[in-house]
């Protein structure tokens, strides 16, 4: 026993000295970990505007089947099912292809639903598993933005375009905490000083331009009513900006707006989609959903009520009359099922319809001019009128409501 060394008790300096060090790092890291989510959060709060998703939200549901997901095979007008499955064919390979660098643009009259579509497009299932099969094993971002004429200026802007989109796609890279790939992306913003400077239209072009730069992500943009963006005079440098963004194997752009002559030949080389040309039986399905329905009411005529081909020709009568528009055939139906609601003989309902004003131009010229009382010598009231026009579902030029 007298031999035996003692077993000297506690920590050596050397592992004290460990032990101290690696807690100072602890403490570093805990510290810059807490600096860069305040920095994470600042930026998000800097792009964000309180408006962001008005307009989306106000856009409603579709149709439970439209052409682009529905079985045409089913279609009341099968005449007009290659059509479709022509359109269908070449969008869905457009979304799942991996090299397209032209953008895909959907056109369509005020009133055809494009906004709709759009929205509808972008969250369905379908979409999301062609743009994965395009993604592959990269991160998949997918964005939207809805301009809107009517509302406020960064919902009608070029500005709250890019605000929206940068913040939306932050946030998804913020979910997985890739403070590495935020950084890179937001560059000198990743900075505390940056935090209280305004975004510009450049700093935030240039933070896009890195963001589809770089590897193992891939985004796709649906960009709604580009028509609606002002001022007028800069669509066509949005447009540019656009294509530009576009040149990359990393992003995909898809566009709505109405057929403008600029925008139209801006987007000449791209894939595209006329709305009305493909809508007529999802128009007969709304149609003959909404007449129906008022049909079922207790208060109808029964000889009217069980009068299937007086229906089925009321249907087409407005389907073919609406060439497309759905804000129009929802007020033919609105007025229809009033008039059907109150008993009225299918022969009153036709001629309703054969005097209904022929399209959105001329049903808003007559609510304002006529249907309003003494609209003529009121400013306020032509006012108002005006207002309740503009802000229906899809927007008419304001300028071409007026009448001399």
């Amino acid at each position: 026993m007298d031999g035996l060394v003692p077993r000297a008790s506690g920590h050596s300096y050397a592992d004290t000295t460990l032990i101290n060090s690696q807690a100072q790092l602890g403490d570093v890291y805990n510290f810059d970990l807490a600096r860069d989510e305040r920095i994470k959060k600042l930026i998000l709060e800097s792009l964000a505007f309180p408006e962001m998703r008005w307009r989306k939200d106000m856009i409603k549901e579709p149709h439970k089947e439209n052409w682009l997901f529905g079985d045409f095979r089913n279609y009341r007008y099968s005449s007009e099912a290659d059509k479709i499955s022509s359109a269908r064919t070449a969008l869905m390979q457009w979304l799942a292809t991996e090299r397209s660098r032209q953008p895909f643009y959907i056109s369509g009259k005020p009133g055809s639903g494009k906004s709709m579509f759009m929205k509808d497009l972008r969250n369905h299932e379908r979409t999301i598993a062609a743009l994965s099969n395009w993604a592959g094993k990269d991160k998949l971002i997918i964005l939207d933005h809805y301009f809107w004429v009517a509302g406020r200026v960064l919902q009608s802007s070029w500005l709250g375009c890019l605000r929206t989109l940068l913040h939306d796609c932050l946030s998804a890279l913020s979910a997985e905490n890739n403070i590495a790939l935020l950084k890179t992306i937001c560059g000198e913003r990743w900075n505390i000083d940056f935090q209280h400077s305004s975004w510009s239209v450049n700093a935030l072009t240039n933070t896009l331009k890195r963001l589809h730069g770089t590897d193992g992500v891939k985004i796709c943009l649906f960009l709604d009513g580009l028509d609606e963006c002002v001022p007028q005079q800069e669509q066509g440098i949005v447009i540019e900006r656009l294509l530009e963004i576009c040149d990359s194997d990393n992003l995909k752009l898809i566009g709505s707006s109405r057929p403008w002559p600029s925008l139209t030949r801006a987007l000449e080389a791209s894939h595209h989609i006329c709305l009305e040309d493909l809508s007529r039986n999802d128009m007969a399905a709304y149609v003959n959903e909404g007449l129906t329905r008022a049909w079922a009411t207790q208060n109808v005529n029964s000889n009217v009520k069980n009068d299937s081909r007086a229906l089925r020709d009321l249907v087409c009568e407005v389907t073919d009359k609406s060439e497309g528009v759905f804000l129009w055939t929802s007020l033919v139906i609105e007025t229809l099922a009033s008039q059907i609601r109150m008993g009225k003989e299918i022969e009153s309902l036709f001629s309703t319809l054969q005097h209904f004003p022929k399209d959105l131009e001329a049903y808003y010229k007559t609510m304002i001019w006529e249907r309003v009382p003494g609209v003529k010598n009121s400013k306020k009231d032509t006012a108002s009128a005006l207002f309740l026009a503009i802000n229906l579902e899809e927007l008419l030029e304001p300028r071409n409501i007026f009448v001399n």
